[in-house]
């Protein structure tokens, strides 16, 4: 048998195992995104502070309490309408134009 006959087999015995391994690893991912569907998300940029949502009405309004500021995000529609403040953990140092804030 000559160098390149044994070269030759050897190259197809190596492009059976990489489509061998090719094939498992398919089937492998295949299987995987069927057991754990991936998640997409959605983003939408609001810049109001006032809209509706899942045929509710949602509002944002700004609120200081001894100098310390507040968002409170209300959600419902009345009577049943959830109010909810959350502390404000980051504010700009200077009022820029275009900037928004409650963004991070």
């Amino acid at each position: 048998m000559t160098t390149r006959a044994k070269a030759i087999i050897v190259a197809i015995v190596t492009i059976m195992v990489f489509l061998a391994c090719l094939a498992t690893m398919a089937l492998r991912i295949s299987s995987n995104l069927r057991d754990h569907p991936p998640s997409y998300f959605i983003f939408q940029e609001i810049t109001g502070t006032d809209f509706g949502y899942a045929g509710r009405h949602v509002s944002f309004t700004d609120k200081v309490v001894d100098s310390i500021p507040y968002l409170t995000i209300s959600y419902g529609n009345s009577p049943d309408v959830a109010v909810k403040d959350v502390l404000v953990s980051r504010r700009a140092k200077q009022d820029l134009p275009g900037l928004a804030d409650h963004t991070e």
